[in-house]
């Protein structure tokens, strides 16, 4: 698929607390520029982050949160609960008026689905796209890697990287995590509502490829695969001082540690 914007802008970001990530994310779909911005970043703790629709009561381990110092987060987008830990995240942002983000829900879910499968090839990964007909997780599910939906990445029919979506008037935002290292008990540790053999529900870098590559290395994969599906070229960016001044406000008044304050009814 060629793009009519031949330059797309690329923030790698440091490993950040939860809440900067989520604000920043935020300021990116706010910003006025319709270049698009694909982001990478990390998690400098081990958090949760949930869906714009989940409760987190119904669907959080609190209290084991708080005792393991396990922060939680609501996310711009929805979908289930993720456990942000040994992952690589990305978020990608972009103009209601140029391709993909021009496209059906599905559809830009795809052609983004393929550009991933695309630069993990290139590291040596057999990835592909669920079927655009898998059914989206229902019921009281908590976690995203329970299940692969219609066009999200997997490998041996695994999920490996898990997606969501969101729209407003002019821009779409869509971000998702990419596991290194899975661990099930983990996920299982934080989330009330997981299903039997959640080992075998998903699956990670470490167990296709030995020696894991550099997280730089993994960068690099994935934008020639953004590169080669979408004939664009990547230019670095950076936030503006007012940009990032809007992320440290947004961190301490929106995406705040949900388990610290439940009780106080604030989510």
């Amino acid at each position: 698929m060629k793009c009519e914007s031949g330059i797309w802008y690329l923030i790698i970001d440091h490993k950040l607390s939860g809440s900067m990530n989520m604000a920043l994310d935020e300021v990116l779909l706010q910003r006025k520029s319709d270049i698009p911005t694909l982001r990478f970043y990390e998690w400098d703790t081990p958090s949760v982050s949930i869906g714009m629709a989940q409760s987190v009561d119904k669907h959080i381990n609190v209290n084991h949160c708080r005792t393991e110092g396990v922060p939680v987060f609501r996310r711009l987008t929805g979908g289930k609960a993720v456990l942000h830990d040994n992952e690589l995240t990305y978020s990608l942002t972009g103009s209601k008026k140029a391709l993909p983000f021009s496209l059906s829900l599905l559809d830009a879910y795809c052609e983004i689905g393929k550009a991933f499968c695309h630069g993990l090839k290139k590291l040596g990964i057999g990835a592909i796209l669920a079927e655009r007909n898998t059914p989206p997780l229902k019921g009281m599910i908590s976690s995203c890697f329970a299940a692969a939906s219609s066009y999200e990445v997997t490998v041996a029919g695994k999920k490996m990287l898990g997606s969501a979506q969101k729209r407003t008037q002019d821009k779409v935002f869509q971000h998702g995590s990419l596991l290194f290292k899975y661990n099930a008990s983990a996920w299982a540790n934080v989330m009330k509502n997981s299903p039997e053999n959640m080992q075998n529900k998903a699956t990670d870098l470490q167990s296709h490829l030995s020696p894991l590559p550099s997280v730089a290395q993994i960068h690099q994969a994935l934008c020639d695969g953004f590169q080669a599906v979408f004939g664009i070229k990547f230019e670095r960016n950076e936030y503006t001082k007012s940009e990032y001044s809007l992320a440290i406000k947004l961190a301490k008044e929106k995406y705040f540690n949900l388990a610290d304050c439940l009780d106080n009814n604030c989510d």
